[in-house]
């Protein structure tokens, strides 16, 4: 049986990146990692996609990825997304608990129902309890139609559209199992206006129903980082964060800071970090934690900026091979 290959696409304002992986024993296989960048915004103010632009851009992409295998897995963007824990009586199944989920989720939504897509799954909950509880994630239906509308021109198949945290959750579990000795790091993930603090303070699980129970500290800083002040102004919204959340947490111990995205390779951000918060801030090298020949990593020019879609990625072929053959 041939294992599958799934391409995950990062899709910001400015450039698009794309890793293709294959799950191989205990670990995944690069087959591919590509970057490009258009002279033109692709993500609108609103969050949609420009659907001409987009659909070039995949079409290009699509005569890099392997013949015939035209999996892949999309992120929603953070903005997008509202998140809600959920009771749910125990007994209810099928469409009568989506249904429950459907009208409890309306009663707290910002939106109307009918405008949004929804997901999700049981947290624990004790055997005698008389409820279930679930994290129910929705975020706009356009949003994710916008995209999907995109990948149907350009005949390419969406497997999964994840949340984009939950690329970033998947890409620091990856690196926590490659570096067991830096298990107690955090992961810094800058782009060109926002920046993510995810720290997880829970231990490694592979499983997807813990990777939804462990809820992370995750921050998103709003701005810009193209020069030495905005470095500044970074160094300092983190440490804020940094403090607030060793204040909710005071017995996790927290020994660095991985940093990926467009200034992992700054290494003065990178010092300045590490004096500020009194731990070690490394460059993470999303690509160093997957098998692949030395020529595809090589031909990468900003490896580090490939964290959330090798992040992608991973999440799909789990889900694909956990639901689907082949």
């Amino acid at each position: 049986m041939v294992a599958p290959l799934v391409t995950g696409i990062d899709i910001s304002s400015h450039s698009l990146r794309a890793v293709t992986l294959r799950h191989h024993r205990a670990g995944f296989t690069l087959l591919g990692c590509h970057e490009i960048e258009p002279e033109t915004a692709i993500v609108t103010e609103n969050h949609l996609v420009n659907h001409q632009e987009i659909v070039n851009l995949f079409n290009r992409l699509k005569n890099k990825l392997p013949i015939f295998r035209r999996k892949v897995a999309l992120a929603i963007p953070e903005a997008t997304v509202i998140r809600k824990i959920l009771h749910i009586e125990r007994h209810l199944e099928g469409r009568e608990r989506e249904f429950a989920l459907e009208e409890a989720f309306a009663l707290q939504s910002p939106l109307p129902i009918e405008s949004l897509s929804i997901d999700y799954v049981a947290l624990n909950s004790a055997l005698d309890d008389a409820t279930v509880r679930y994290q129910v994630v929705a975020t706009r239906r356009d949003v994710v139609e916008s995209r999907w509308q995109a990948l149907k021109a350009a005949k390419l198949t969406p497997v999964r559209f994840d949340v984009h945290t939950h690329a970033l959750m998947q890409l620091w579990r990856r690196a926590s199992y490659c570096y067991p000795a830096q298990t107690h790091f955090g992961l810094l993930h800058i782009e060109a206006a926002v920046a993510h603090l995810l720290i997880e303070h829970n231990p490694v699980s592979s499983d997807s129903l813990a990777l939804a129970e462990r809820a992370p500290f995750h921050k998103a800083i709003a701005g810009s980082w193209d020069n030495q002040q905005q470095g500044a102004n970074l160094v300092e919204k983190v440490q804020l964060q940094w403090q607030l959340y060793r204040s909710m947490h005071s017995q996790t111990l927290l020994r660095g800071l991985w940093i990926t995205g467009i200034g992992a390779d700054d290494v003065e951000l990178r010092n300045a970090l590490s004096r500020a918060l009194d731990i070690e801030c490394v460059m993470l090298n999303p690509l160093a934690l997957v098998d692949g020949e030395a020529a595809v990593k090589r031909s990468v020019v900003h490896p580090e900026r490939c964290g959330v879609a090798l992040g992608l990625a991973i999440g799909g072929l789990e889900w694909l091979e956990g639901h689907h053959a082949p």
